[in-house]
């Protein structure tokens, strides 16, 4: 199993992690929401780390689904922050295009190695690789 440091899903969420830190070091306003906003985005890298340390294919994999979850939850928030003006538009861009990377990278480990992050969903009653 390799250290969550060479995986693209962990760097992809680390980047979004820095970026979130950075965006929102400072604001003052809404205390609570920059406070989930960071928690979301270390969460989502966290997870990755944890399930790379265990040195199991299946934790990595289910660490994986609970990652996407909270990059999920991140993106949704980071729309409300906007929305708040807790955040700029260009910040809400940048960080949702981070987001939709490290999503990407993440739902690589979470697929089934045939059916790649873009394919969208299967149609009743096929198989992934048919």
């Amino acid at each position: 199993m390799p250290r969550y440091e060479k995986l693209d899903s962990w760097n992809a969420c680390h980047a979004l992690v820095l970026a979130v830190l950075r965006e929102t070091d400072g604001i003052e306003r809404e205390p609570l929401t920059v406070e989930r906003l960071r928690y979301l985005a270390l969460r989502a890298a966290g997870k990755i780390a944890f399930g790379s340390g265990t040195g199991s294919r299946t934790m990595l994999r289910r660490s994986a689904e609970l990652s996407a979850g909270w990059l999920t939850e991140l993106a949704y928030d980071l729309d409300l922050a906007e929305v708040m003006g807790v955040i700029s538009r260009e910040s809400c861009e940048r960080l949702n295009a981070l987001c939709g990377r490290a999503q990407f990278y993440v739902m690589k480990l979470v697929l089934p190695p045939e059916l790649p992050p873009d394919a969208g969903p299967l149609p009743p009653g096929e198989e992934p690789g048919h």
